[in-house]
């Protein structure tokens, strides 16, 4: 996943917010702050494909 670290999926909260508690819908903006990068990197095994290692990184 990528964007805004104070976002809702990238969307400022407050927009999100309002469309779930009252229904209305206006234009999506992208929320200000620092922005991220999470990843999470898994080496499995090809054969029996089981977890051999995993990890989490955020940038």
């Amino acid at each position: 996943m990528t964007g805004p670290l104070n976002g809702v999926i990238g969307v400022t909260k407050e927009i999100v917010f309002d469309r779930f508690l009252n229904g209305f819908s206006i234009p999506n903006e992208v929320a200000p702050g620092p922005k991220q990068l999470n990843a999470v990197i898994m080496d499995l095994a090809k054969k029996t494909i089981k977890r051999i290692h995993i990890e989490s990184e955020t940038v």
